[in-house]
């Protein structure tokens, strides 16, 4: 019998632990989390097995996923050579920055140890095992990275067949960019709105409370976890601010515009924008 072990079993890990129930039942699952809470949960719900300490878990597994905030997976790496584990075990994590996570990950490979970095791009500000959902990841790109050719990424694949991932095998400096411009910098931004709009409107009789759709869907990314958040920009630092330095320029463009009351640039940025949210649509 095959047995996972998921360390962390948050909306992404026990969305994963759904996902590897649905495909295959005889596959034993076995999971760890900080929050008891989570734990039982999954037992009660019948979707994992046992609740086991990162310890016994990982020597038990024949696939190990990671499911904590990068810090806390880049601590559970170096751990890792020092446990008794299978011959053969796949290790996999969910971290949403991959470069500190793929250089830590190298001395698995000085112990045989098959790593294969891994970020499923899905999600939502709500948090704890009752978020999770079967259809989480269902076509969501999930990127993968392995550090040894393509070994263990089939059968990361197999594991998660029912997910309908849309996989994607990328270079830790392409999955760096990606991420940087198209999550990072969102959660930046939806955050410094909410702020910036708080602060605003404090002195006027009508509060956030009072807006409406389009602001709430803009920012809804901000209710996310700080303490995972704040893990993110400390570990992709460089690629974060240089992205908040290009998102300053397109506002310093438009402000001058506006300035300016230059009517064909101000159209022009709105039609461009319009025509390239319509191509992310189609794809």
């Amino acid at each position: 019998m095959e047995s996972v072990f998921i360390s962390g079993l948050g909306m992404i890990g026990s969305s994963l632990a759904r996902s590897i129930r649905q495909g295959d039942d005889e596959v034993k699952i076995t999971g760890s989390d900080p929050d008891d809470a989570n734990g039982q949960f999954m037992i009660q719900s019948g979707l994992i097995d046992q609740v086991v300490s990162f310890e016994q878990g990982a020597q038990q597994a024949d696939v190990i996923f990671l499911c904590g905030p990068v810090d806390v997976i880049i601590d559970q790496i170096k751990e890792l050579p020092t446990l008794n584990l299978k011959p053969g075990v796949v290790v996999t994590d969910v971290g949403s920055t991959k470069a500190k996570i793929m250089t830590a990950a190298k001395v698995l490979s000085d112990h045989n140890i098959t790593f294969v970095g891994g970020h499923p791009m899905a999600g939502s500000h709500l948090t704890g095992a009752k978020s999770g959902r079967t259809d989480l990841f269902s076509q969501a790109t999930y990127f993968l990275i392995p550090n040894n050719g393509m070994a263990g990424v089939e059968q990361i694949k197999r594991l998660l067949k029912t997910s309908t991932s849309k996989w994607r095998v990328v270079s830790i400096e392409n999955h760096e960019q990606f991420v940087g411009a198209a999550s990072h910098l969102p959660h930046v931004i939806a955050s410094s709105l909410v702020q910036a709009t708080n602060s605003s409107l404090k002195n006027t009789e009508v509060g956030l409370e009072s807006a409406a759709g389009g602001f709430r869907d803009t920012t809804r990314i901000a209710a996310a976890d700080p303490d995972m958040w704040t893990a993110i920009m400390l570990s992709n630092q460089e690629v974060i601010l240089d992205q908040i330095d290009e998102f300053s320029k397109a506002l310093a463009t438009i402000k001058q515009d506006i300035q300016a009351g230059n009517q064909t640039a101000i159209h022009n940025f709105f039609s461009k924008s319009q025509e390239i949210r319509q191509l992310i649509d189609q794809g």
